[in-house]
């Protein structure tokens, strides 16, 4: 993922968080109580940190000193994505939460998501946050609501959402 000072960070199956700027690459190293320096997910935030899905899929923070494990803990981390306004939202194995402030939502059917796999997120260029799942559904959040669209005949092997790329 690359920051706003372009910057490209990688996270590596055994190499930890890596950082690619001006023809260099720095490695910085994960906690000592994280099993393995895998690191699954990677997204830099507006305050020039980066969250990361690592270890076990757990959810870390880099201050640009450290790695630590998030303050909010957020087990089964598949996909992340960092808000403008300092709010990140998590796609996990077991559906999708926001941390705004330090407070974790997780979103369920009373805020019209029903709980399941995320596995991808992606912010369009209305500001629009769109959700893709395990079982093919993708979701759509504006103005504080969420919308599903989901193909007649998805079947949840052969039509899981890998990723969203939004053009615009």
């Amino acid at each position: 993922a690359e920051d706003p000072a372009g910057a490209l960070w990688i996270g590596s199956l055994g190499g930890g968080l890596q950082r690619y700027r001006d023809g260099r690459l720095e490695r910085f190293p994960m906690p000592s109580a994280a099993a393995d320096s895998f690191v699954f997910s990677v997204r830099p935030d507006a305050a020039g940190g980066v969250w990361l899905s690592a270890d076990r899929e757990d959810l870390y923070y880099f201050d640009g000193r450290r790695i630590r494990p998030s303050p909010v803990h957020v087990h089964g981390v598949k996909t992340l994505l960092a808000d403008q306004d300092g709010g990140l939202w998590v796609g996990t194995k077991a559906g999708l939460s926001g941390i705004k402030d330090g407070r974790l939502h997780a979103f369920g059917p009373a805020d019209g998501f029903e709980p399941r796999d995320v596995r991808a997120l992606a912010r369009a260029p209305d500001g629009a946050v769109w959700i893709g799942t395990g079982d093919g559904t993708i979701y759509r959040h504006a103005n504080g609501r969420l919308t599903a669209f989901r193909p007649p005949d998805a079947q949840p092997l052969h039509h899981a959402v890998g990723e969203l790329v939004l053009v615009g």
